[in-house]
């Protein structure tokens, strides 16, 4: 079993630390979102419209580069001014970059689902894209029945994942 490792890490390992793994906690990239969200008042303005901004363009359909651009945006005209990090060395820094990488990894991984189920949407259009671009042979027009399978998979896969999302 030392051979594999959980995806999502939700416990310590034997050092009493997380292994290396995909959320913010986990990170020591600043995250405007993890840094500036309230514990139980409500969020401030700049946070609460960001996250607003994030689900809206989900729910619209946006991909999530878009999204990310326009979040950093937000965070560099609204906030970046006015924003001291402390690092995980314990410096203080004033006006941090918030990276894309960054931005993104909260919205996959935050509260922001609308983000990740958009995602999740897009993988599937282009797997199914991709697998219908290869399901003929070329050579002599007829079905490469492994492609097929596995295209009629996918969109097997796909409907029962949006029949999931309709259903909450």
């Amino acid at each position: 079993m030392s051979a594999f490792a959980a995806a999502y890490p939700l416990a310590p390992g034997a050092s009493g630390k997380f292994k290396k793994s995909p959320q913010c906690s986990q990170s020591s990239d600043f995250c405007f979102l993890c840094e500036y969200a309230t514990t139980g008042n409500g969020d401030s303005d700049v946070v609460g419209d960001m996250k607003a901004l994030a689900r809206a363009m989900a729910e619209d359909g946006k991909e999530v580069p878009t999204i990310v651009a326009a979040v950093s945006e937000m965070y560099t005209e609204q906030a970046r001014d006015f924003v001291q990090w402390k690092q995980p060395s314990g410096i203080i820094l004033d006006k941090p970059e918030w990276s894309d990488a960054s931005i993104t990894r909260h919205l996959l991984f935050g509260a922001q689902s609308p983000v990740f189920d958009n995602a999740v949407d897009q993988i599937f259009t282009s797997i199914i894209l991709n697998l219908n671009n290869s399901l003929l042979d070329k050579e002599n027009g007829l079905v490469v029945e492994e492609h097929r399978k596995a295209l009629m998979d996918t969109v097997r896969t796909q409907l029962l994942w949006k029949k999931r999302k309709r259903s909450g």
